[in-house]
């Protein structure tokens, strides 16, 4: 070496061939030793050197390492105690003469120079440097089954020893025991794990509870926002407190603040989330022993190294609290086989990146060659893509990988060297990997392969092309023999149109004469009905809204005069049209014949007898059956020199109106000759002293049953009785106008649905 020593490598420490035919140094600092009969060896460097029982252990699982103010070295394992002493010839071993074939958990040295020692079975013991080994049965009779689950001693000689119910506070100069428990502030009586940093301050973790902490008399229990079971503490040079737990991995915690800095797990490079061990060098690093293997946690690149038993860390499976840093700053481990020691803290490492390849392609599980640029058939779409990092520590490589064109973003880390992507679909993909060494370095650009799966010939573009052609052809084809026979077929719907044309014409004009001929008849009907009628009323102040539905109405309105009394009526006959204009003008006759012939001048009588002149006349009998043709009407009759108004209705009531007020007089609820029935009915007459400025008023239902409006309801009766009263202040011609204009205002474009009939008197 530099300083002009030589070193001997040979089979008497590890070299498993003497004769050597090579010798090259890899990229990550390895020296790699070819031999002429035992293969390949590679020589990793002396940081780490492992004892085991061959060089004088007494047990491979050592659980507690300690040295003692004295340099001698101590070991806990599952049969007793080891000592070992380093002399300039070498190691020497031997074994502590007490306490064979016990389980020894944890070794501490006090302040006199006593080691304590803690068992899982047997409490716990001390040895002076006298030589004096004895129980401490003060403090064993606190210890439920003699297990002790953790120790430490403080900077004021203090023993603390974790059981499985509570913690037990031994002060060792003063021969004093106290037993701490939930009661006292704990999180929980079964403890897991003890430490105490340089604050003097007790870190007491609880199984699957968290983490109390003991200042001075002050009991304090951490809040970190989850249960969890701590296994092992370290306080780092500059004051944080690392923590090791059962399945989270490992925490980083800052007193100052109260909270947690980062949390480490697999998926940042741990070996395993379950710590066991932890401790911190001179340069500020920290070692992280797992069930899995050693990690170191760099703390000027922030990186996580991963050491296994390829890298030299033989012993794999680190023991709880079972880590030491000895006078010289060199890291023990203790493990499931043997110890181990690190003799270079603060190492930088090799930061290079790894070399990966990807080594085969399965094409539906059959090899393929790695071609890039791979072109396969639809069918070929199931792949299995196999990749490798070159490494001499390959236990602690992680992946991540991504096919283009199937993976939005890279996947998870993980240590899996294969990917399977079965019933790709057709397109193009690039399939890419990067690899992280047991240094933590990840390759900056991705190793890629670039393969195209063709689609099946129904999806290429020239099938997709010429099937448009042969459809569009087949489309246009089908058109124009389509239009040929449309031609023909036109031609000949032509020619019968242009025959049943003249037919039709031939047969509008018949019709359409025809219609002259009816609709002239109904025009002379019109002057007949309205020859009948009255241009004007023959009495003063009396006015009449007569306004038919079509030519000629089934309404009517008759006024004449016998003596001293004044007949005026409001009739609304059976239908409209031709069919009501018959029956007002039998309506109409038989009136003027029932108060001119046979002077009947009573309007209730005049009601009765007219139902019987109407049924005679349509030969409608008792023994004939319901029949539906009649009419409703309002019948008045005023007597000028008595002052008196005589009045009866079928079905059509009087209004008057008298001091800003309707009065109204019903009607009798039966129709004129609308039944056989009705032969024998009497009509009600009723006798109304009439007073100066009292109206009347008769009226058919077509003015209140008329449709229209904003919402096209009827415009019914109680708004008749208002518009009634609003008008009042008129004359009666000035009533009758704006009654026609608001039912007209009311109707809008709706069709006129009935004759409309309103008869106004003013006395």
């Amino acid at each position: 070496d530099s300083d002009n020593q030589i070193s001997l490598f040979s089979n008497l420490n590890g070299l498993p061939g003497m004769k050597i035919w090579s010798i090259i140094q890899d990229r990550e600092g390895n020296i790699l030793i070819g031999t002429h009969e035992n293969g390949l060896c590679v020589y990793k460097g002396d940081h780490f050197i492992s004892y085991f029982e061959d060089d004088g252990l007494i047990n491979s699982q050592v659980w507690a390492v300690l040295q003692t103010s004295d340099g001698i070295f101590w070991f806990g394992t599952n049969e007793g105690i080891s000592l070992m002493e380093q002399t300039p010839s070498g190691d020497f071993f031997k074994d502590f003469a007490r306490l064979k074939g016990e389980r020894i958990g944890y070794l501490k040295e006090d302040s006199h120079g006593t080691i304590w020692i803690g068992t899982m079975n047997l409490g716990v013991s001390s040895y002076s440097r006298s030589g004096k080994h004895s129980f401490d049965q003060l403090v064993n009779n606190s210890i439920p089954q003699l297990q002790v689950t953790a120790m430490e001693i403080d900077r004021e000689n203090n023993l603390w020893v974790g059981s499985l119910d509570g913690l037990i506070y031994y002060e060792i100069d003063n021969r004093k025991v106290t037993r701490l428990s939930q009661e006292d502030g704990l999180r929980d009586n079964n403890i897991s794990a003890l430490f105490v940093d340089s604050k003097d301050q007790v870190w007491i973790g609880a199984m699957g509870k968290g983490i109390t902490l003991i200042n001075g008399s002050d009991f304090v229990q951490l809040d970190l926002g989850f249960d969890f079971t701590p296994r092992c503490f370290v306080e780092d040079l500059e004051g944080k407190i690392w923590i090791g737990t059962e399945g989270r991995g490992l925490l980083q915690y800052d007193p100052g603040t109260n909270a947690i800095i980062r949390s480490y797990t697999v998926e940042d490079g741990l070996l395993a989330n379950v710590i066991n061990q932890l401790s911190c060098d001179i340069t500020n690093n920290i070692y992280i022993g797992t069930n899995k293997g050693l990690n170191l946690f760099l703390r000027d690149a922030e990186r996580l190294y991963s050491y296994t038993s390829r890298s030299g860390f033989v012993g794999i499976e680190t023991k709880p609290n079972a880590s030491f840093v000895d006078q010289l700053g060199n890291i023990w481990f203790g493990t499931v086989q043997g110890v181990t020691r690190y003799n270079l803290p603060g190492e930088t490492g090799n930061w290079k990146e790894p070399l990966t390849h990807i080594t085969a392609i399965k094409v539906n599980h059959k090899n393929y060659p790695l071609t890039d640029g791979l072109s396969l058939s639809h069918k070929q779409n199931s792949l299995i893509f196999e990749y490798r990092c070159i490494t001499l520590n390959p236990d602690a490589v992680q992946y991540r990988i991504m096919l283009e064109g199937v993976d939005p973003e890279w996947r998870e880390p993980n240590s899996q060297a294969e990917a399977t992507y079965p019933a790709l679909r057709h397109g193009r993909y690039t399939f890419m990997v990067k690899a992280k060494s047991s240094a933590g370095v990840w390759n900056q650009e991705p190793v890629t392969f670039q393969f195209v799966i063709k689609p099946p010939f129904y999806l290429t573009w020239y099938f997709i092309l010429a099937s448009i052609f042969v459809v569009g052809l087949a489309i246009f084809t089908y058109i124009m023999i389509r239009e040929r026979a449309l031609k023909r077929e036109n031609s000949i719907l032509e020619e019968k149109v242009r025959d049943r044309t003249a037919i039709v014409t031939a047969q509008k004009e018949e019709l359409s004469q025809k219609n002259k001929d009816i609709t002239d008849s109904i025009r002379y009907a019109k002057r007949i009905q309205f020859a009948i009628l009255p241009e004007k009323s023959p009495f003063p102040d009396t006015f009449f809204l007569f306004k038919p539905k079509d030519i000629v109405s089934g309404d009517f309105y008759w006024f004449t005069e016998v003596g001293d009394k004044e007949f005026f009526s409001a009739v609304d006959c059976t239908g409209h049209g031709v069919p009501g204009a018959f029956m007002s003008i039998i309506g109409h006759n038989s009136l003027t014949k029932i108060v001119r012939e046979y002077g009947i001048l009573e309007p209730g009588k005049i009601l009765t007898q007219l139902n019987k002149e109407v049924l005679e006349t349509l030969h409608q009998r008792s023994d004939s059956g319901d029949v539906y043709d009649g009419m409703d009407l309002a019948l008045a009759a005023y007597n000028r020199k008595e002052g008196i108004l005589e009045y009866s209705g079928a079905f059509n009531p009087l209004y008057l109106v008298r001091n800003g007020e309707i009065l109204e007089t019903k009607a009798d609820k039966v129709s004129i000759g609308r039944s056989s029935l009705s032969t024998k009915v009497k009509f009600t007459n009723h006798r109304i002293e009439i007073e100066k400025g009292d109206t009347v008023y008769l009226f058919s239902d077509g003015y209140a049953d008329q449709f229209g409006g904003e919402l096209m309801k009827k415009f019914k009766y109680k708004n008749l009785k208002e518009l009634i009263l609003k008008i009042q202040p008129e004359t009666m011609d000035g009533q009758r106008a704006m009654m026609d204009e608001t039912i007209e205002h009311w109707r809008g474009d709706v069709e006129q649905l009935d004759d409309i009939l309103v008869i106004g008197r003013r006395f």
